[in-house]
């Protein structure tokens, strides 16, 4: 049981790191003023939790500008 309990969490965790690494992406792409490319990015992140109150307002402004 600890065993499973343990992969589960390093799996959960090794999706939040890719996730973050997404997000990390995206909001490059919305720096360089790659709109498109920004909200393409955030659609494919999976943990919405992740996204903080300023990725949220820059998908919005993507959606707007894209």
């Amino acid at each position: 049981k600890f065993v499973k309990e343990h992969n589960e969490k390093a799996q959960a965790d090794y999706n939040n790191h890719f996730d973050q690494m997404r997000i990390d992406r995206a909001r490059h792409r919305f720096k360089v003023k790659d709109y498109k490319g920004a909200l393409d990015i955030y659609k494919t992140v999976e943990h919405k939790t992740l996204l903080n109150d300023l990725d949220k307002k820059t998908i919005e402004y993507c959606k707007r500008h894209a």
